[in-house]
């Protein structure tokens, strides 16, 4: 009986995860039946607005360095399915809470990359623009 309530446990944290996924998603990609490539992930995420100054899109220096190969980000691609069954196997509370805020940064942002306002003005505030930009990503 203990282990068939644990089995129960799991399935709906699961179900749960999925469901949360499937959220998360929706506020990616409204056209649920569409899949996106990781530019265009990173794209939804962090935005790819020009800052003035510069004439570069800011949030592209903090790139991670294999997404800088853009024929590799734009052939690799994910699907709703895909995407809601990695949420759905995720076990640590702290990654489903990060996904959790995500959500709701999504909700909030009306639209607009979630964290994109925020890379940018930390990027500003660097004292970096508008010749230093190089210095923004230094791989490790």
């Amino acid at each position: 009986m203990e282990s068939q309530v644990r089995d129960l446990q799991h399935q709906i944290a699961r179900q749960q995860r999925s469901n949360l996924g499937r959220d998360v998603w929706r506020g990616l990609c409204p056209d649920a039946e569409a899949d996106l490539s990781l530019d265009e992930l990173f794209i939804r995420l962090c935005g790819n607005e020009v800052e003035p100054s510069t004439g570069e899109v800011l949030v592209d220096l903090l790139r991670p360095q294999a997404y800088r190969d853009i024929d590799l980000v734009t052939a690799t691609r994910v699907s709703q399915e895909d995407f809601i069954a990695i949420v759905a196997d995720i076990d640590s509370p702290k990654r489903v809470s990060w996904l959790e805020e995500l959500l709701a940064r999504l909700r909030a942002a009306d639209g607009e990359a979630p964290y994109q306002r925020e890379l940018m003005q930390a990027i500003i505030d660097s004292d970096l623009l508008p010749h230093d930009t190089f210095l923004v990503w230094a791989p490790v």
